[in-house]
Formats: structure tokens, C-alpha cells, sequence
């Protein structure tokens, strides 16, 4: 299996697009609007508080709220800030971005918590062995005031080694601590992590020396080239043949109805309050996405693959918030036990599911991180 990143940046936006593909099949679309990023450090100055609850200038058209914080601070004051959220521009009303001035500091093997307390790994590390020897090492070394999170791309590495990366990070906070911010204007990047798009770029080509990049865009080529790639993975490309096809899967990530694997299709609606997802056999209302299914087994096993795509369309779209699922349904008792606990095994830190309604749709939240890329594409009229 091949995978290749596709780049298209487009002169009349901001946006940078990277469609991530496996063997011609799209895995994931990431539309980068440029920044402040999460995790971007600027300058702040309080311009309201009540109670528990700051709001901070960070040069946004929106003052950010300050929930989290380790201080207190007077309205006028200034302040480092992180941004936790991003600000959130829906169609019918606007959410600010969310900060905190606990910063946080990260390395590509680690995160550096300066405010939190205990030190953990990530459960994708599989090794219980080097997990367990990392936790114990770093925890005889940490203070019990300060934080650490060890990443899944620190594995394989000595403690030696990611004791340096932790030397760094700790001292790049406290040349923070020592910054003067006096007479800074809000608004003002002090620190900045990778832009969305290369991030994204960065983790792919490093994953496999066989990943291939094409962008028709030379300051892509130049920027990923910084990062220390070779050309033998990166292709400038002008060829239109690609760039329809990337084409292709924008506008497939809008399309309302989503043709499901071995027949059948979905249709979804997706709205302010929710995004609502029908299941349907029928070729009655588009033609040549019907199935026939003939046997309870069938139609158990249409609705696992139904769930699938409706989940994998979830997260390939960027859609948050309440969703309902309708799917086909089980006479089987057996089956319709196997259906929900099938539903269940997806719930992760992301998505989670609150089970069948009375009605016999399965409900879901998803956290909202930022503007689905129907929203957003919507926006820019792409």
C-alpha cells in the first residue's frame, strides 16, 4: 500500500488543502485557514473578569475566555496566554477562542506541563515494559509540582535522550517566565507550532520513508524541504489530471448523499442544532446505489457496514456536536445487541455514544474542535 499526500493552496484564500490518500482511497482532507493555532503563545491583556471568568485581548475580533488559569490577574493586566480552542465562526452565531496561561511546551516525543501534576504515557505505546521503565525513570526525576505527558513518537528512544528533549523544553519556559511583556500590543505570537498543513506533512513523510507528497505550489515544496526531507518524496506537479480529482474530494465532502460500500447510501443532513444521518436500502431516489438483502444476517451485517462509513464520514468531514444515526432496524434480538455493542467500541476521547433513543436512533456528541469543511469550504465558496 502507497500513500501520498496531495497539496492545492488557492490564491483567492487563505486556505491550504492536503488530502491525505491511501492507494487512490481517500483517508482524511485537512483544510488549514492559517493560524493562531492551538497551542500558539502571544500576548494577552485582561480586559474583563467575573468571578472565575477572564476575558482576554489577543487581537482577535472576539476578547478569548480564560477559564483555566494558575493566577489572578487585574482587568487591564497583561498576560502569556495558550490557546487551548480556536474561535469557533458558525453560520447563525460565533463561540471566542478559549485560552490559559498554564502553559504548555511541546517536543515531538513530549509535552512539558509546567502547571500539572504526574507523569503519564500515552496508552498508543504498546511496550508495558518501556512504558513502565519511562514512567518510573521521569518520575524519580520530576518535580511533584510539574507535569509530563510522553508520546507514542518517543518510543524506541533511551531515557537519556528524551531527558534532553525535557533540558530543552524546560528551558524554553523559562526564557518565557523571564520575557518582559511590558508595552506589547495583544495579539503578539510569541511562540508558534506548525502550521496545520505541515504538521500534517511532517508526520506522514516521517511515518514512511514511501510516502509521496505532490503540490502544485512551489512554496510548498520549499517549506517542506526545510524540514529536512528529500526530493525523492516531494513532486511539484501541474499536471491538471490530479488536481481534478483532488477537486473531486472537496466536493465529495459536501455531497449529501454518500454512497455506502456494497450498496445502499446515506444521507446527511447536517444543520446548526444537528447533523442528522438516515441509513437507506433503496435505489428508489438514486439510482444504482440500491441493495438487496435477503436474510437477517444481511441485514445485520449492512448495518456494521453502514456504521462504518456514517463514523468514517463523521470524522472525515469535521462534524461535532449531536448527531443522530438512523440505522436499518434488527428483528434479531442477538443482532441488535451485537449492533449496539458494535456502536459502543467506537467511543473514544472524541466521540461519545449515549446509546438509542426511544425512537431507535443512536445518538452521539462529538467535540467540536473547529467549522466542519462543508462550513468552511461554504465560506470561502470553494
Amino acid at each position: 500500500m502507497s500513500d501520498t499526500l496531495y497539496i492545492r493552496s488557492y490564491k483567492d484564500s487563505p486556505l491550504t488543502c492536503v488530502a491525505v490518500t491511501q492507494d487512490g482511497f481517500l483517508l482524511d482532507l485537512i483544510i488549514d485557514e492559517g493560524g493562531p493555532y492551538v497551542g500558539t503563545i502571544l500576548f494577552g491583556r485582561v480586559v474583563a473578569k467575573r468571578k472565575d471568568l477572564y476575558w482576554v485581548d489577543i487581537g482577535l475580533d472576539k476578547p478569548a475566555v480564560m477559564q483555566h488559569r494558575h493566577a489572578d490577574y487585574e482587568q487591564g493586566q497583561g498576560v502569556l496566554v495558550q490557546i487551548k480552542k480556536t474561535a469557533l465562526q458558525e453560520r447563525y452565531s460565533s463561540k471566542p477562542a478559549e485560552v490559559s496561561d498554564a502553559l504548555m511546551l511541546s517536543s515531538k516525543g513530549m509535552t512539558y506541563m509546567p502547571y500539572k501534576k504526574g507523569v503519564h504515557a500515552v496508552s498508543k505505546i504498546k511496550d508495558k515494559n518501556w512504558r513502565r521503565d519511562m514512567l518510573e525513570s521521569f518520575r524519580n526525576i520530576m518535580p511533584e509540582s510539574e507535569g509530563l505527558m510522553i508520546r507514542e513518537s518517543s518510543y524506541g528512544r533511551s531515557f537519556e535522550a528524551l531527558s534532553g528533549d525535557l533540558d530543552g523544553l524546560k528551558t524554553r519556559f523559562k526564557a518565557l517566565q523571564e520575557k518582559s511583556i511590558e508595552g506589547l500590543k495583544p495579539g503578539l505570537v510569541i511562540e508558534s507550532p506548525l502550521p496545520l498543513w505541515l504538521e500534517t506533512c511532517v508526520e506522514s513523510l516521517t511515518d514512511s520513508t514511501e510516502t509521496k507528497l505532490i503540490t502544485d505550489d512551489s512554496n510548498v515544496v520549499v517549506t517542506v524541504k526545510t524540514q529536512g526531507f528529500s526530493s525523492e518524496q516531494i513532486e511539484f506537479d501541474l499536471k491538471p489530471a490530479w488536481q481534478g480529482q483532488f477537486d473531486c474530494w472537496m466536493t465529495e465532502t459536501q455531497e449529501d448523499v454518500v454512497p455506502i460500500p456494497g450498496g445502499g447510501h446515506l444521507i446527511i443532513e447536517e444543520g446548526h442544532a444537528l447533523t442528522a444521518i438516515d441509513v437507506n436500502t433503496s435505489a428508489a431516489s438514486v439510482q444504482g446505489m440500491g441493495v438487496r438483502i435477503a436474510s437477517d444476517q444481511g441485514l445485520f451485517d449492512f448495518a456494521n457496514t453502514a456504521l462504518n462509513e456514517a463514523l468514517r464520514q463523521v470524522f472525515l468531514r469535521r462534524i461535532g456536536g449531536i448527531i443522530l444515526l438512523d440505522l436499518p432496524r434488527l428483528t434479531n434480538p442477538k443482532h441488535q445487541r451485537a449492533l449496539e455493542k458494535n456502536v459502543k467500541s467506537y467511543e473514544d476521547s472524541y466521540l461519545q455514544v449515549l446509546g438509542p433513543t426511544k425512537s431507535g436512533l443512536f445518538e452521539f456528541t462529538k467535540r467540536k474542535d473547529g467549522n466542519s469543511i462543508k462550513s468552511t469550504l461554504m465560506k470561502y465558496k470553494l
